[in-house]
């Protein structure tokens, strides 16, 4: 990692359309830094980073992008670089002063200072303060691996929080707090937490992963890509920026938009049919809009509508599938009706429903 692969990256995001499809943060993680200087703040490592951090911030921001960086909440972090803990001030000043507009804060050797909600909100509290003391808007990231629940204290203290350790097709499971989890294990958790999350705080998965677009798109994770940008090949672009992706699991949820965002997950290892109920989709309307009522309503199904500049992105989708990615009407349901799909194994159909208006029927 050096300033030659962010620049690239960056460059890469702008290229590509993934600026316009809403990623913007350009995040460098472990291994940037050369220590402490002798009044205790952290200094970049130069050879990496010839012409300083800043310098990276100044052309990371003219591209139209922002810049992330990465510490530990202890005395390392995971590469055993120079941690955070006890320096939270003076580190959070000096990333202010770079110009960093997005903190991942890991939680490698913390000294112990773990074990209740209380030990690690007061850990992680320590640099909430320090990074609203600064001035400047940084996006607050809290990477603590779901240690001591941090659902119940973070949605005050960061603007996202990790619910497990690092993702893995096969492993360990999360046995220990930290270590490698299922993609299944994860989204099964978090299907427990949307009370928790708020615009603004956000349960954070993990960086994507092959087809999980669509899942982290409908538990409202923050999406962050991982690849090698300057190696990525058309299929996989197409899949990255597209959200349209027990065995068989329902999500649903509102949007900003007045639509009803709808996901079946066919966990199984054989092709389904699946069903789902306008009942079953708007169960937990509440107050405003009971599900019976919202039963009653026709709805167009519509695919997931992409962000201007998407049709870059999917030049080299099959056309089959263009329709789905570009907001088509693709089908509609009547009252007290249902939405059904072809789901393949480990595989997800994402909608969107829109109610029609009666000059629509």
């Amino acid at each position: 990692m050096n300033e030659t692969v962010i620049f690239d990256a960056a460059r890469r995001i702008v290229d590509l359309g993934s600026k316009d499809l809403g990623y913007k943060y350009v995040v460098m993680d472990d291994c940037w830094s050369a220590g402490r200087n002798s009044s205790g703040y952290l200094v970049h490592d130069k050879k990496k980073f010839p012409n300083g951090i800043a310098h990276v911030a100044e052309k990371i921001h003219e591209l139209g992008l922002k810049v992330g960086i990465y510490p530990s909440a202890g005395s390392m972090t995971c590469a055993r670089y120079e941690g955070s803990l006890g320096y939270e001030q003076k580190d959070a000043d000096v990333w202010a002063s770079w110009g960093v507009d997005y903190l991942k804060y890991d939680n490698c050797y913390n000294e112990g200072q773990g074990g209740t909600s209380k030990l690690s909100f007061d850990r992680y509290n320590a640099m909430s303060k320090a990074l609203n003391s600064t001035g400047q808007l940084i996006v607050y990231s809290m990477y603590n691996w779901g240690v001591d629940g941090p659902w119940n204290f973070a949605p005050t203290t960061s603007n996202s929080w990790r619910t497990s350790g690092d993702l893995i097709n096969e492993g360990l499971d999360c046995k220990l707090p930290g270590y490698h989890c299922s993609i299944m294990n994860v989204l099964d958790m978090a299907a427990f937490m949307p009370s928790k999350a708020y615009a603004g705080a956000w349960t954070g998965l993990d960086l994507l992963r092959m087809f999980t677009n669509s899942l982290w798109t409908a538990v409202k994770s923050p999406l962050m890509m991982s690849n090698i940008m300057t190696q990525i090949d058309p299929q996989t672009l197409s899949i990255l920026p597209n959200p349209a992706k027990g065995e068989i699991q329902l999500y649903s949820g509102s949007l900003s938009s007045g639509d009803q965002v709808i996901l079946l997950l066919n966990a199984g290892t054989k092709t389904r049919e699946m069903t789902v109920s306008l009942a079953e989709i708007f169960w937990d309307e509440g107050v405003k809009d009971t599900a019976a009522q919202a039963a009653k309503r026709n709805c167009s199904v519509v695919g997931v509508t992409a962000h201007d500049g998407a049709e870059k992105v999917y030049s080299d989708v099959s056309s089959s599938s263009y329709k789905h990615l570009m907001g088509s009407k693709i089908g509609s349901v009547g009252p007290r009706g249902a939405v059904k799909a072809t789901v393949r194994p480990h595989g997800v159909a994402m909608y969107k429903l829109r109610e029609q208006k009666r000059d629509e029927l």
